[in-house]
């Protein structure tokens, strides 16, 4: 029988060995990132640094400056410039209000703090840094808190602890430690997830299940803030809503009509979470007099005006199909391994497979640690909902999205690293059902690697695929 105790000395203190694998990984990554050769391949960063002085400034600030000069790439400018002084460019809405607030306010907080002058926008890049690499840390801690609830039974902590440490492993890569959001919005996502798992297993009570329902709409409105794919998760909300609608129509009762009011208000507050930055930048654009001399955007007598999808559609060219050009085929072949683990996984949950493997043997027959009937069906219906806004933000990347952000977009779901979890796990205690699962889980751990350590160096280069 194969042996696990690998696994055994990380899970006495499981947070500390995530902590230190964690800071073994940014040690790689940021190591890389200054490796990378300079000047890069493209000059947009420069132009919103200050010139460089590096004969008058300490080592400290010299590698400061250059690890900030290299994890500002690609959408990083964006977020930087709009951190430092608001929406300017109409282009710009495209870029999460949630993470450019939270971003601008913490800069804006370093700037008064600091002893010395620090020259801008490194006050807002280095506040970028430290919330995203924060924000991945505290993701890998909420994400081992929600393994261990939702997988109760013998070797949930083993599970807990490996699916956390593929989030730190995440195939995004230096997009978590740089001044971008998907870091904020794992976190803000696994908060809610944990929050909903909570409020929802068999021992809940009515209050406790509306309440906590409640507050998950609260948590995921403010992940939508974050990034727009965060809507997605208004689907568990949804499948609720049509079940209990279906069980009120065949005997209503008022505990029914109650809980779905309660779940349409949440989708409500998820949908917010989209809506507050649409109407912040309506207001600006579209609220102009008649008589001030100045055209309306063209959004603005849209049927829906949102800005968002605007500017998504006419200056990054985003919706249905306009990403399928045989210019696009490598990108889509970048992109493939991400999307084919994202829909597999997510359809071994939605079919109830998805279960912690148990070692049949005498040792573990002797004492039964697995949860009752009720808790294990309660178990599988989470891990279907929770897989359908995986599987329709893979759908979406395929048809709609620049298909490459699919590699930084997964981070935010959590169905995948369980399996991935799962099939190590049940390959290393020798369970025979797992068939080729566990090789193909030792595998993607390895395509994980070898792509976060290949898309650090691009990044800090400024080379596709971003």
């Amino acid at each position: 029988m194969p042996s696990t105790t690998t696994t055994t000395t990380p899970l006495k203190k499981p947070y500390i060995s995530l902590t230190l694998l964690f800071v073994i990984t940014r040690i790689a990554l940021f190591s890389l990132a200054l490796l990378t050769p300079s000047p890069a391949y493209d000059s947009s960063t420069n132009l919103i640094l200050p010139p460089p002085d590096d004969a008058n400034v300490g080592a400290i600030w010299l590698v400061l400056t250059k690890l900030a000069e290299r994890l500002t790439r690609w959408d990083a400018i964006y977020f930087v410039k709009v951190s430092e002084r608001g929406y300017l460019f109409e282009q710009e809405w495209a870029f999460g209000w949630g993470f450019t607030t939270v971003v601008g306010f913490f800069g804006r907080v370093l700037v008064k703090l600091s002893p010395t002058t620090i020259p801008d926008p490194y006050p807002y890049i280095f506040s970028g840094i430290v919330i995203a690499n924060i924000s991945h840390l505290f993701s890998v801690f909420v994400l081992y808190k929600l393994t261990q609830h939702v997988f109760k039974g013998e070797g949930e902590r083993q599970l807990s602890f490996l699916a956390a440490a593929l989030h730190v492993l995440s195939p995004a890569g230096l997009f978590l430690a740089a001044p971008y959001s998907e870091s904020l919005f794992s976190l803000l996502t696994f908060v809610g997830y944990l929050i909903y798992a909570k409020s929802t297993s068999v021992s809940a009570t009515a209050i406790t299940r509306n309440a906590g329902t409640l507050l998950t709409g609260v948590v995921f409105s403010i992940s939508t803030m974050v990034r727009s794919n965060g809507l997605l998760n208004g689907s568990i909300f949804l499948h609720d809503f049509i079940l209990e609608l279906m069980s009120f129509a065949g005997e209503p009762q008022v505990g029914t009509f109650v809980r779905i009011v309660v779940l349409g208000v949440s989708g409500v507050l998820v949908a917010v979470g989209l809506a507050v930055p649409q109407g912040i930048a309506w207001l600006d654009y579209c609220t102009i007099g008649e008589g001030e001399g100045v055209e309306k955007a063209e959004w603005c007598s849209h049927t829906i005006p949102s800005i968002y999808f605007w500017v998504q559609e006419k200056y990054w060219n985003v919706g249905l199909f306009r990403y399928w050009k045989v210019s696009n085929i490598p990108l889509f072949l970048l992109a493939a391994p991400m999307l084919a683990i994202l829909i597999y996984s997510g359809s071994i949950a939605l079919s109830g497979k998805l279960q912690l493997p148990v070692q049949s043997s005498p040792s573990s027959s002797k004492k039964n640690t697995q949860p009752s009937q009720d808790a294990k069906a309660n178990q599988l219906l989470l891990l279907r909902k929770l897989a359908i806004p995986q599987v329709l933000l893979a759908v979406l990347a395929i048809f709609s999205y620049h298909v490459q952000i699919i590699n930084r977009l997964g981070s935010g779901c959590v169905v995948w690293y369980w399996w991935v979890a799962v099939s190590i796990l049940g390959d290393a205690r020798g369970v025979r059902e797992q068939g080729v699962a566990g090789k193909l889980g030792k595998w993607t751990v390895r395509w994980m690697v070898m792509y976060g350590l290949v898309q650090a160096v691009l990044f800090a280069g400024f080379l596709p695929p971003a």
